[in-house]
């Protein structure tokens, strides 16, 4: 009765894990990543859930200097091409 009390509990935390993933809170994600790793009862499961964690750390960073001035270039070039500029 307990394994299924935690079986259904670990769902509920990957679920949500992963509606704040699709949302992009990507910090929040992975504390809740860590919520999950403390529920799990399997080594290998636990470990793919770690590397999800990372996952969302590395995207909690943002875009590097370089990527956004780039971007930066492309939206403003686009724009004056559609302007006629």
């Amino acid at each position: 009765m307990a394994e299924l009390k935690s079986a259904v509990s670990i769902e509920t935390l990957i679920q949500k894990a992963t509606d704040l993933e699709l949302t992009g809170f990507w910090r929040r994600a992975a504390t809740q990543w860590l919520t999950v790793i403390d529920h799990c009862l399997d080594d290998a499961e636990s470990e793919q859930i770690a590397r999800r964690r990372e996952q969302c750390l590395l995207k909690s960073q943002g875009t590097p200097e370089e990527r956004r001035r780039a971007v930066r270039n492309r939206y403003r070039s686009q724009e004056r091409y559609k302007n006629r500029y």
